[in-house]
């Protein structure tokens, strides 16, 4: 019997060309928007994870405990099931980027946010390394993944 590979294996599998590249593991689906690959470096619009447990509540505090796409916790900023969904974010960093997490009890998606001298704000992608990507990964999948009974 063979083991399904985890989802950051199946991701990096996927990994090929820019574009979407979409990975299964279970019943989690990952999706990540892709700008530029080659066989060290990803650059990152957005990340998907579809599927998993839990209710609005757990999964946003589930990922505040497990990802940190900077080195920071995201810290919940609006989490109402009334709004459909929930919002968490990192610290903004010293080049005015943070991370932001929409989650729902069926989706979370993470991307990096710029904010603009006027404070606008605009996205911004994400350049890391093959290794990198999949240990953000796993984070998300640790936090959407069923509880064990």
């Amino acid at each position: 019997m063979t083991q399904e590979p985890c989802l950051s294996e199946a991701l990096d599998a996927a990994l090929s060309a820019p574009g979407t590249a979409t990975a299964t593991s279970g019943d989690l689906t990952i999706e990540v928007e892709v700008k530029d690959v080659d066989r060290i470096g990803v650059v990152v619009d957005t990340i998907r994870v579809r599927g998993g447990s839990g209710s609005l509540h757990e999964r946003a505090e589930r990922l505040a405990e497990a990802v940190r796409p900077d080195g920071h916790s995201l810290v919940p900023i609006e989490v109402d099931p009334r709004l459909g969904g929930g919002r968490l974010r990192s610290p903004v960093d010293h080049r005015r980027r943070y991370f932001e997490a929409n989650v729902t009890p069926a989706e979370v998606e993470l991307r990096r946010t710029q904010v603009l001298e006027d404070n606008d704000r605009q996205p911004s992608e994400l350049t890391v390394t093959r290794d990198q990507l999949g240990e953000l990964v796993d984070q998300l999948e640790q936090a959407v993944a069923p509880l064990p009974e």
